[in-house]
C-alpha cells in the first residue's frame, strides 16, 4: 500500500495531540508485533483494545491504521487502504456471497469490525484454488487491479451499503464525463483553493463522509464544508449551465452536481447527511496534481523551528510562576523572537499553527479600545452607519482562554450534550439553507415577516428580512439559540425570550430567535456519536511587543487591577466602560477577568525615552528580565549558519568595547537580531557595518566628544584589529 505523504504521521502536532498519544501508538505496535509471532487468529483484547484508541486519535483513519498493522504484521493484518476496499466490495473478483458477509464500513471502524474482515478474507484465502494465499499476495492483486485503464471511472474508496442503499438523487446527474471534470477542476475561476481543498479531503477521507466529519479530521467548520460545497455547484452550473435539480427536491438542488446522498442512521457515524462523490468527479480527482492543497487547516506540513534552550526553559518556568514577564534589553537583543519561543514552548504551538499565541505591538495610536473593548462603526444596509460594541484583541483572546477554561472544567456527559445541541442546530440551519432557493420556504415570524438564513457561525446567525426597508439584514446570537435548546426552556412566543435573559426591553431579534427555536424544538434529537472526551486545559499565551510605547493607562484602564498575578480568576473581576452593551450569552456578561490559564509577555528596549513614563503600576504587576546579546543566538541557526561564528566573534568583541565606552552601556549594545542581514548581504560583514551598525553607534554617540575617534575604536573591535583601544 501507499500512504500519502503529507498525513503520513501517525499522531498529531503538540498543540493537537494529547499526552498519551504516542503512549499508544507503542503499545499497538508491540501488541501487533506479538501477534505476529503467534499462532493464534484470534487478536488479543489488548490488540483490539489498543487499535481502537489508535484509530480514534486525530488525524488517523482506516487506510493510515491498517495500513501500519500491515506493515507489522503482513500475513496476519489485511490494509484496507482505498485499493483493497476496491478489490474487496467492487471489483467483482471476490465471490458475491463472501462480500456479502462482510461487516459495513462508515467512518472509522472498531477493531471488531477490523479483524472480522480480515479473518473472513483469510479464510477465503486459504479455501480458494487460485495462487493468492496471503495478505501481501492479495494487496498486490489488488495495486494491480487498480492500474488497469478501463477501471479508471471506478470509484476506489468506502464500500456502497451491503443493503441495498439508495444514494439521492436516482434520476439525475450533471452529464459530466471524467474529461469534463478534469477540465473544470484545472479552472480557478471555478474551483477556487478553498474549493480544492475540499475535495482533496473528501478523496483523502475515502469519498463517502459526512461534513462533521471532515471538519474533525481536518479543521474548518461544519458549514465550510457544507456552503463550500454549494457555493462551488452553482458556479460549475453558471459556467456550463449542466442540469440542476428541482429548487423542492430533497435538501438542494446544487449539491448533487457534486456529490450524491443519503441521510446517516449510522450511530457509529458523526453528521446528519452522507456525502459520496460522483463517480466521475472523484475518477478526475485521481488524475489531477493536488500535491500543493493543504490537507489540514492551519496546520504546517512539517515540524515547525521552536527553538530549545537552557534560557528558553529558564524564562519558561519565570512565566509560569508569575504569570507575567517583560523582557528588556537593548535594540536587536531578540527579546521579541525570545518571547514568542517562549509563548510556543508553553502553549505546544508553533509558527505556522499558534492558536493559543496572540501578538500585538503598542503604539502611541494604540488605546483601550483596541486592546479591551470599544464602539466600531458598522454598516446597517440603506447607506446607514451605526455603532457596536466591540471586543479588543487582548479581551478577545482572554474569551478563547476563558472558553477552554470553563470546558475543562464540564463533564464527559455535559460535553456530549451540548455537542448534540449544536449537531441539532447545524443541521436545521444548514438545511434551512439549502431550501430556502424559493422563497416559499423561508422562514417567517408570527407576523409575516419572512427571512433567509445566510449565514451563521458559532457566535452569530446573519438573516436577511427583504421585506424590512430599515433593516434588511440582522445578525441573532447563536449562543442564545444553543441556550434554549441546550437547557430545553420553554417558550410559547417572542416575549419569552426577554424574560429568559432578565431583560427589560424586547430586542427586533427575539421574533426571529423565537422562530428558529420553535421550529429547531420540533425536530428530531441528533445524539452525537463522537465520543466525549474531557477537554484539556491548555496554556493561552498573550505577547504585547515594545510595551513602554504605548500610553499604559489609556490601554489598560480598569484592568490595572485585574492583570495583578494575585487576582486572576472572578477575584479579579471588574466593570468595563461598556459593560452595560454586553449581550446576556457572552462568557463575560457581568464583568471581565483575565482567566487563570492566561500567561503576559511583555518587551521594551532599555533606552528608549518611553521608558521613563512606564506606569509603576504595571512594574510592579510585571517581573522583569534583562536579556543579554548572547541569550538569542540560536536566532541564527536557521537563517545564517554559514556566518554565526564570525558574527558571534564580532559580536562579542564590539560589545565588550561598548560597554567599556564612556556615555555608553551594556544598553547600547549591539544585538543578534543586526546580524540576520548577512543573509541577505551573503555573508558581507563591512556592508552590515557600513550601512545598519555604525549608523546606530553614530547616533549614539551624537554630542560627545571626539565622536569619530571613538567610531574608528568600534570598527577596529568589530572587525578584529588588534590595535584597539579602549576610549576612556
Amino acid at each position: 500500500p501507499l500512504l500519502n505523504n503529507r498525513s503520513a504521521t501517525f499522531y498529531g502536532f503538540i498543540g493537537d495531540r494529547k499526552l498519551e498519544d504516542i503512549d499508544k501508538l507503542w503499545l499497538l505496535f508491540e501488541e501487533t508485533l506479538k501477534f505476529a509471532d503467534s499462532e493464534s487468529n484470534i487478536p488479543s483484547e489488548k490488540l483490539c483494545s489498543y487499535f481502537n484508541d489508535v484509530i480514534s486519535m486525530k488525524f488517523n483513519g482506516n487506510s493510515k491504521v491498517t495500513m501500519g498493522l500491515f506493515w507489522i504484521a503482513p500475513y496476519k493484518c489485511l490494509n484496507l487502504d482505498s485499493c483493497n476496499r476496491q478489490y474487496i466490495y467492487k471489483s467483482g473478483k471476490l465471490p458475491k456471497d463472501v462480500v456479502l458477509s462482510l461487516p459495513e464500513v462508515h467512518g472509522k471502524i472498531t477493531a471488531k469490525i477490523y479483524f472480522e474482515i480480515s479473518q473472513k478474507i483469510a479464510a477465503f484465502l486459504q479455501n480458494s484454488s487460485g495462487g493468492t494465499k496471503n495478505f501481501v499476495d492479495f494487496s498486490y492483486d489488488a495495486w494491480n487491479y487498480s492500474l488497469e485503464d478501463d477501471k479508471k471511472e471506478d470509484l476506489p474508496q468506502i464500500i456502497e451499503n451491503k443493503k441495498d442503499v439508495i444514494w439521492f438523487p436516482t434520476d439525475y446527474t450533471p452529464g459530466f464525463t471524467v474529461e469534463d471534470w478534469v477540465k473544470l477542476l484545472k479552472d480557478p475561476e471555478v474551483f477556487t483553493p478553498s474549493n480544492l481543498e475540499i475535495m482533496a479531503r473528501m478523496l483523502d477521507f475515502g469519498g463517502i463522509a459526512t461534513c462533521k466529519q471532515l471538519a474533525d479530521k481536518y479543521g474548518e467548520s461544519a458549514n465550510f464544508y457544507n456552503s463550500g460545497s454549494s457555493y462551488l455547484a452553482k458556479r460549475i452550473h453558471e459556467k456550463t449551465n449542466c442540469p440542476v435539480m428541482a429548487a423542492n427536491t430533497e435538501n438542494s438542488r446544487w449539491w448533487p452536481i457534486l456529490y450524491l446522498g443519503r441521510y446517516n442512521e449510522d450511530k457509529n457515524v458523526s453528521g446528519v447527511y452522507i456525502w459520496k462523490l460522483r463517480p466521475e468527479l472523484a475518477a478526475a480527482l485521481q488524475q489531477v496534481d493536488l500535491a500543493n492543497i493543504r490537507l489540514y487547516a492551519n496546520k504546517a506540513e512539517g515540524p515547525a523551528s521552536v527553538l530549545e534552550t537552557p534560557m528558553i526553559t529558564e524564562l519558561q518556568k519565570l512565566l509560569l510562576s508569575s504569570k507575567q514577564i517583560i523582557l528588556t534589553g537593548a535594540p536587536g537583543t531578540g527579546k521579541t523572537y525570545l518571547a514568542k519561543q517562549i509563548a510556543y514552548a508553553l502553549t505546544g504551538d508553533n509558527p505556522e499553527n499558534s492558536p493559543h499565541v496572540e501578538f500585538c505591538q503598542f503604539h502611541p495610536s494604540f488605546d483601550y479600545t483596541d486592546f479591551v473593548e470599544g464602539l466600531r462603526p458598522i454598516d446597517k444596509g440603506n447607506g446607514n452607519i451605526g455603532f457596536e460594541r466591540k471586543d479588543g484583541i487582548f479581551k478577545a483572546f482572554c474569551k478563547k482562554a476563558l472558553k477552554n477554561y470553563q470546558d475543562s472544567q464540564k463533564s464527559k456527559q455535559v460535553i456530549e450534550a451540548e455537542r448534540s445541541a449544536q449537531d441539532k442546530i447545524d443541521a436545521f440551519l444548514n438545511d434551512v439553507m439549502e431550501k430556502q432557493e424559493e422563497s416559499q420556504n423561508w422562514l417567517q415570524t408570527t407576523t409575516g415577516n419572512k427571512f433567509k438564513i445566510l449565514n451563521f457561525d458559532e457566535q452569530h446567525v446573519f438573516i436577511e428580512i427583504p421585506g424590512n426597508e430599515k433593516v434588511s439584514e440582522l445578525s441573532l446570537s447563536y449562543q442564545e439559540i444553543l441556550k434554549i435548546i441546550f437547557e430545553n426552556i420553554p417558550i410559547t412566543k417572542a416575549g419569552d425570550i426577554k424574560g429568559i435573559f432578565n431583560r427589560t426591553h424586547n430586542r427586533q431579534s427575539d421574533s426571529y430567535v423565537y422562530i428558529i427555536c420553535s421550529e429547531i424544538k420540533k425536530q428530531k434529537n441528533i445524539i452525537s456519536t463522537i465520543v466525549p472526551n474531557q477537554v484539556k486545559l491548555e496554556n493561552f499565551v498573550f505577547v504585547i511587543d515594545e510595551i513602554n510605547r504605548g500610553d499604559i493607562s489609556k490601554i489598560f484602564g480598569e484592568l490595572f487591577y485585574a492583570v495583578d498575578p494575585g487576582y486572576r480568576g472572578k477575584n479579579g473581576k471588574v466593570t468595563t466602560q461598556y459593560d452595560n452593551l454586553i449581550d446576556e450569552t457572552d462568557l463575560y456578561y457581568g464583568g471581565f477577568y483575565i482567566p487563570k490559564n492566561v500567561y503576559i509577555i511583555g518587551t521594551m528596549n532599555d533606552i528608549d525615552r518611553s521608558v521613563e513614563s512606564m506606569d509603576f503600576a504595571i512594574r510592579r504587576r510585571f517581573t522583569w528580565k534583562e536579556i543579554e546579546a548572547k541569550d538569542a543566538v540560536g536566532m541564527w541557526d536557521d537563517t545564517i549558519p554559514e556566518y554565526k561564528d564570525e558574527a558571534f566573534e564580532k559580536m562579542t568583541r564590539l560589545n565588550e568595547v561598548i560597554e567599556q565606552t564612556e556615555s555608553l552601556s551594556k544598553a547600547f549594545h549591539i544585538g543578534p537580531a543586526y546580524f540576520l542581514k548577512l543573509k541577505e548581504y551573503k555573508g558581507d560583514f563591512q556592508k552590515l557595518w557600513d550601512l545598519h551598525i555604525m549608523p546606530l553607534l553614530k547616533e549614539y554617540l551624537r554630542g560627545m566628544f571626539d565622536t569619530e575617534t571613538v567610531l574608528e575604536n568600534l570598527e577596529r573591535a568589530y572587525s578584529g584589529s588588534s590595535d584597539s583601544e579602549t576610549e576612556e
